[in-house]
C-alpha cells in the first residue's frame, strides 16, 4: 500500500532534519576553534576589518561570504575567528542535508533510493576537500549550499514541476556567483540545458529575459563592488577583468595540462574517495540516463565535466581546493551507481555501507604513513605538522596558529620587525588587532622590507638598521620561498624561538648556497 503524498512529505522533512542534525554533529565538532593560517587567516582578518573587497581583485572578493560572516559575528562567542569558521561549518551542514534531499528526488521511485541518497550524502560529507573546507574559514561551502538548492529546483522543474522553479535557479545562481565566480560554470550548464528545452518546447525563448534579470538581482552584492570600483574611477573594462579573473588571468585561462597537474588531480580525487565505493561512479555515469532520465543525466554530466576540467587544468598551488564542486558531482554519480547496483544485488547493502565509513579511517592513519615526505622542508611552517594539518580534514581543538603568534610576541624585543610570509602573517596580525588582543603594537609585522628601495642598496640599509640597538629584525622561515633572497644571500640567521633573527652580515655572500644565478 502506497503512502499518501502528505505522509511522504512529512517523512522526507524528518529525514532532512535528521541529516541536518547528523551533519551538524560532525562539522561543529571538527571545526577549528580559532585563528588559522593562510587564506583562512586572511578571511578572518577581512571579517574583523569589514573588508568586502580584499587585495587580490574582485574575483576573489567573495562578498556574500563576508556579508554572512558579519551576521555570524553577533553570535554569543568571544572569538571572532571561531565565529567566521562557523560560517563554513554551517553551510556544509546544509549542503549535506540538501544533497540527501536532491538525491532522494533525483532517484524518483526507484528501489533503495533512501539508502542510495544517504550514501551519496555521507560520501560527500566525509570527502576530504569538502570536510576540510567545512572546518576552516573558507568560502566554498557557502557556494555548495546554494548549488545544491539550484540542483533541487532544477530537478523539480525537470520532473514536470512549476515553471517558477526554473526561474528560481537563475536567481540562486546569481547569488552563488556573488559568493564565488565558479558559479559561472554552472550557469553555462543551465544555459546549455535550457537551450535543449527550448527546442523541445518546454521553455519559451522569451523566458531568458526575466531569467537574466533574476540572475542580476541575485548577484547584486558582487555588482555593488563593481559599481563602487567604477565610482572610484576604474574603467568598465578593468572592472570586468577584475571580476572575472582577479590577479589570476593566466591561470584561469590556462588550456595546457602537465604531468604535475594530472598527478595532483589524481591524488586529490583519490584522497576524497579512498574507498571501493568510488568504483560505483562510472557505473552511475553509464546507467544514470535510464535511472534519472535523459534530461537530468545530461544536466549533471555537463556540470560535472565543466567543473572537473576547470579544476584539473587550473595551475595554482591550492589546486585541490577547486575540486570541491567536482567532488559533489562525483558523489551524485556514486549515489546513482549505488542505486543501480542494489537493484541487481540487494545483498551488498552492508558492504557498501561499511565502505562508506572507510575514508575517515584512511585520513586518520595517513600522516603516520606518509610523514613529511610529500612536504619539502622549505615549505614547512613553524609550529605546524604539515602532514596532520593537510591530511586530517578535521580541526578539532586546533590552536597551533594561536600558539605560534603568542610565542612569537612573547619573545621578540621591543620595536622589532618581523618579516613574514602570508601563511604565518595572518595569525600574527590577528592577535595584534585591537578588537582581539592588541598584542605588541610596537612590533611591525610585514611581508617586505625596503620595498621601494633598489635591491642593490637593501643589504647596506638593513645592516645600518641592525646596528641600531633598538631594532631587531626577524624572518619566520629561512627558505627561498618565504624569505627575500637578498637577505638569505647576505645575512646570517640564528633561530630564536619559533622564528629566526637576522644577526649580521655574512663574511662573504658569494659563497652562499642561496646566491641567485
Amino acid at each position: 500500500m502506497r503512502s499518501s503524498p502528505a505522509s511522504a512529505t512529512t517523512r522526507s522533512c524528518r529525514e532532512y532534519l535528521l541529516a541536518i542534525v547528523l551533519a551538524a554533529a560532525l562539522y561543529y565538532l571538527s571545526v577549528a576553534p580559532g585563528v588559522l593560517w593562510q587564506d583562512s587567516g586572511m578571511a578572518q582578518l577581512r571579517v574583523l576589518n569589514h573588508d568586502y573587497v580584499g587585495q587580490l581583485g574582485l574575483a576573489l572578493a567573495h562578498p556574500l561570504f563576508y556579508l554572512v560572516a558579519q551576521v555570524f559575528q553577533f553570535l554569543p562567542f568571544h572569538d571572532s575567528a571561531f565565529k567566521t569558521n562557523l560560517v563554513s561549518a554551517t553551510a556544509a551542514v546544509f549542503t549535506v542535508a540538501n544533497m540527501y534531499l536532491l538525491l532522494y528526488l533525483l532517484l524518483g521511485q526507484t528501489p533503495y533510493r533512501r539508502f542510495s541518497a544517504a550514501l551519496g550524502a555521507v560520501s560527500l560529507a566525509v570527502a576530504h576537500t569538502f570536510w576540510q573546507h567545512a572546518a576552516l574559514a573558507e568560502v566554498y561551502t557557502v557556494s555548495t549550499a546554494i548549488l545544491t538548492v539550484e540542483l533541487l529546483v532544477l530537478i523539480k522543474f525537470a520532473r514536470g514541476g512549476w515553471a517558477g522553479w526554473w526561474f528560481l535557479a537563475w536567481g540562486l545562481n546569481g547569488l552563488e556567483c556573488s559568493n564565488h565566480v565558479l558559479a559561472l560554470l554552472t550557469l553555462a550548464t543551465i544555459i546549455i540545458w535550457s537551450t535543449s528545452l527550448v527546442r523541445r518546447g518546454r521553455i519559451k525563448l522569451w523566458w531568458f529575459a526575466p531569467a537574466v534579470g533574476l540572475w542580476l538581482i541575485g548577484n547584486l552584492p558582487y555588482e555593488y563592488l563593481g559599481f563602487r570600483a567604477w565610482q572610484a574611477g576604474q574603467s568598465p573594462v578593468s572592472i570586468l577583468h577584475s571580476m572575472l579573473f582577479g590577479l589570476y588571468q593566466r591561470e584561469v585561462l590556462n588550456v595546457t595540462l602537465s604531468w604535475r597537474l594530472l598527478l595532483m588531480a589524481t591524488f586529490t580525487i583519490g584522497l576524497n574517495f579512498p574507498t571501493p565505493n568510488f568504483l560505483l561512479v562510472p557505473l552511475g555515469l553509464v546507467k544514470g540516463r535510464k535511472i534519472i532520465g535523459r534530461g537530468l543525466w545530461g544536466l549533471m554530466l555537463v556540470a560535472t565535466l565543466f567543473h572537473l576540467l576547470f579544476a584539473i587544468r587550473y595551475p595554482v598551488r591550492d589546486q585541490y581546493t577547486f575540486f570541491i564542486v567536482p567532488v559533489l558531482f562525483l558523489a551524485i554519480w556514486l549515489s546513482i551507481g549505488t542505486n543501480y547496483l542494489l537493484s541487481q544485488r540487494p545483498k551488498l547493502v552492508p558492504l557498501i555501507a561499511g565502505c562508506a565509513l572507510v575514508p575517515p579511517l584512511v585520513y586518520a592513519i595517513l600522516p603516520s604513513l606518509i610523514g613529511d615526505r610529500i612536504f619539502p622542508e622549505s615549505d614547512r611552517s613553524p609550529s605546524r605538522n604539515e602532514s596532520e594539518y593537510f591530511l586530517w580534514p578535521w580541526k578539532t581543538g586546533y590552536t597551533n596558529a594561536e600558539s605560534f603568534a603568542r610565542d612569537v610576541f612573547a619573545m621578540v624585543s621591543p620595536e622589532s620587525i618581523i618579516l613574514s610570509d602570508t601563511t604565518c602573517q595572518r595569525p600574527l596580525e590577528y592577535y595584534q588587532h585591537p578588537h582581539v588582543a592588541g598584542l605588541r603594537p610596537d612590533v611591525a609585522v610585514m611581508s617586505e622590507l625596503f620595498a621601494r628601495i633598489p635591491e642593490p642598496r637593501r643589504p647596506e640599509m638593513l645592516e645600518a638598521l641592525l646596528a641600531e640597538a633598538e631594532h631587531s629584525v626577524f624572518v619566520v622561515r629561512p627558505s627561498p620561498h618565504y624569505c627575500p633572497m637578498w637577505i638569505l644571500n647576505n645575512f646570517r640567521l640564528e633561530q630564536a624561538g619559533p622564528i629566526y633573527r637576522i644577526v649580521g652580515r655574512k663574511p662573504s655572500s658569494s659563497t652562499s648556497p642561496h646566491t641567485l644565478r
